[in-house]
């Protein structure tokens, strides 16, 4: 029950503020300690693909718009970007001699990441935004966010968030929404790639059984109260998740 109850708290609020979960669930796994690297890595993956699915099908009947000259290009970088970023830490993990060595250099560049994106969206987020609108660049920050939330096992949520607020000038909504999309294909191009390249016999999933029906309801709820929530009140929720999230993380890297 504790890995469901964490599944949906996470689920609900990423879909509400665009972080997607994996951010909340990842530096949690972490803590508590349950399952090495690689199987956090996977339990995170596949309840925010879950998460993700629901919260934009939820979307999609609502219409919801998107921008169709930029959010397809991000996507296809994602997708790239994302298989790329498996690869990577996979291949370190694998070379690593002590693998607990992998999990503590995560923490260590996600708390300098939530860092940045905490100051960037409080208080710079107004002086420093830009309307960027070159396919090939925005074909390259896709990937960028992709590798790099795969990578770092998180979904990628903040950084889209803030890579999508200061290169393309979107909203918070519009920012979330998007974010939310570009989780959705990188953790299904991150997953099709463990797929392809391990055995996922190998590792205990069992908890997927709890935290995948979390990931769906907590999607499905938190679309909805993304459409009924202020762009205020979305910008607070991710404030609130972004320091909670980098406090777990900080106790993970001093208790390793």
């Amino acid at each position: 029950m504790l890995y469901l109850f964490i599944a949906l708290t996470a689920s609900i609020i990423g879909a509400i503020s665009g972080l997607g979960g994996g951010v909340i669930i990842k530096p949690i796994l972490d803590a508590i300690g349950h399952y090495d690297i690689t199987t956090i890595n996977l339990l995170s993956s596949f309840t925010v693909l879950s998460m993700a699915v629901a919260s934009t099908m939820r979307h999609y009947q609502a219409k919801t718009v998107f921008d169709q000259s930029m959010t397809p290009l991000l996507i296809i970088g994602s997708i790239v970007g994302a298989m790329l970023g498996d690869s990577l830490l996979t291949k370190t993990i694998e070379y690593a001699h002590y693998p607990q060595q992998v999990k503590q250099l995560q923490n260590i560049l996600l708390l300098i990441l939530l860092s940045i994106v905490l100051l960037y969206i409080n208080y710079f987020n107004k002086k420093f935004q830009f309307h960027m609108k070159h396919r090939g660049f925005i074909l390259f920050i896709g990937l960028s966010l992709g590798f790099i939330s795969t990578l770092l096992g998180i979904g990628g949520g903040p950084i889209n968030i803030m890579a999508l607020t200061l290169f393309f000038a979107l909203p918070a909504k519009d920012a979330s929404i998007n974010s939310l999309i570009l989780i959705l294909f990188s953790q299904a191009s991150k997953i099709f790639n463990v797929f392809l390249n391990h055995d996922l016999l190998s590792y205990d999933l069992s908890m997927l059984l709890y935290m995948i029906p979390g990931g769906i309801i907590g999607g499905l709820l938190g679309s909805k109260l993304n459409h009924r929530l202020s762009s205020q009140m979305v910008k607070a929720a991710f404030n609130l998740v972004l320091l909670f999230t980098m406090m777990t993380t900080l106790y993970n890297i001093c208790i390793s």
